[in-house]
């Protein structure tokens, strides 16, 4: 990482990435009791933002350029 610059840490594709992910696998664990049709779209939904999440984490890592502040 060539700059030395630090940025907060809810800057980094990296970390909200992840949060896309976490936040994703949860509801499709805690979704209540729906029918057929709605929970196949909500499995959907969250397996899509499962997978963009899971993207953005590898987007984030490999184009940073500077390192994250608390």
């Amino acid at each position: 990482m060539p700059d030395t610059e630090t940025k907060p840490w809810w800057r980094s594709k990296t970390i909200l990435g992840a949060i896309a992910v976490l936040v994703a696998f949860i509801v499709r664990q805690v979704t209540p009791d729906a029918a057929l049709d709605e929970d196949a779209v909500l499995n959907v939904l969250t397996l899509i933002g499962e997978a963009l999440g899971a993207l953005l984490v590898i987007f984030g890592r490999v184009t940073a350029t500077q390192r994250l502040r608390k």
